[in-house]
């Protein structure tokens, strides 16, 4: 059963809820990681309609390890620093939908739930389904997107099943089960993931835990598992998708292998970087940077700015 509440912002949804076979809510908003986009339907949300959940794909919890479907614990501090002043609209309007619903959830003591799978396990997934062989030319073809994509920017998740479609099926399970066990609960998503979600509602049952299963780095991989991490470290470098040490941490390498590793992560930032090139028009090309910093500094510059959750740590400590 789909129900529509109200549609606005260019036919972005504002919040749909959705019920399971037992009559549990599932309330979805969409929102965005930098922007204050939907920001007071989060805080209107949780705090008229009190959600026994919130559902979230990120957290920022630098001392705390979180695991998929459980609870996130932010402590006392964000309650009592964020949910003392998420209340002020012109607190919200500086603030991502992710941040108010943080601040809003401790305001209102609902539990917060890591509701999305570890970027890591994505791609440990990815390097085990793939080939050495072929790991190059996909990754290539990805980039080649470029060339038919309106705002020349390269969307990598979509391209790669366990960034996409695996992580919906995983986000899906456990919002459909919170909805099922808690009677009512609020996901916050960004709004690709929400409206996959949502026309993709109810979830085919899966077995999560298969789902979940890891194939982590090792400091003895064989020689062609490190060169396809070096091939996506080098790709995901070159294309600022995500950050590569997601993928390998050179620390993590033994010396003896240091030289090898260097040697081929360059050959293929080289590859990449003159793919990136050939399908980037004219100036486009000298704005190709090394850091995901330097990207998401370049992308302030025309979005509306906002802190997102990143932001946790320096408010919870400001006077």
């Amino acid at each position: 059963t789909v129900s529509v509440l109200y549609c606005t912002q260019k036919n972005t949804r504002q919040m749909q809820v959705l019920k399971t076979v037992g009559g549990g809510i599932a309330r979805f908003i969409p929102i965005s990681y930098n922007t204050n986009l939907n920001v007071d339907e989060v805080y209107r949300c949780i705090v008229q309609d009190k959600p026994k959940v919130v559902l979230m794909e990120s957290f920022c919890t630098p001392d705390k390890y979180v695991t998929t479907g459980n609870v996130v614990e932010y402590g006392k501090e964000v309650k009592e620093k964020l949910g003392a002043v998420v209340e002020r609209e012109d607190v919200r309007r500086g603030w991502s939908g992710e941040l108010v619903g943080v601040a809003s959830a401790a305001r209102e003591d609902v539990d917060v739930w890591f509701c999305d799978r570890l970027h890591t396990v994505s791609f440990n997934r990815y390097l085990e389904r793939v080939e050495e062989g072929r790991i190059v030319v996909d990754l290539m073809k990805i980039i080649d997107t470029l060339k038919d994509a309106e705002d020349k920017e390269l969307n990598v998740s979509k391209q790669i099943p366990e960034l996409w479609s695996e992580r919906h099926a995983v986000m899906s399970s456990i919002i459909y089960r919170a909805a099922e066990t808690e009677a009512d609960v609020l996901a916050l998503l960004g709004t690709h993931h929400a409206e996959a979600l949502i026309n993709g509602w109810p979830p085919s049952p899966i077995s999560l835990e298969s789902f979940l299963t890891d194939h982590p780095f090792t400091p003895s991989l064989p020689l062609p598992a490190l060169n396809k991490r070096l091939a996506l470290a080098a790709f995901l470098s070159t294309t600022l998708a995500y950050h590569p040490s997601l993928v390998l941490d050179p620390s993590d390498l033994p010396p003896d292998l240091q030289a090898h590793a260097s040697k081929v992560y360059t050959s293929y930032r080289n590859i990449f970087r003159k793919r990136m090139e050939e399908n980037l028009p004219g100036s486009q090309t000298d704005n190709l940077h090394d850091s995901r910093e330097a990207a998401m500094a370049k992308l302030a510059k025309r979005l509306p700015p906002a802190l997102g959750l990143t932001a946790i740590p320096r408010l919870t400590q400001q006077d």
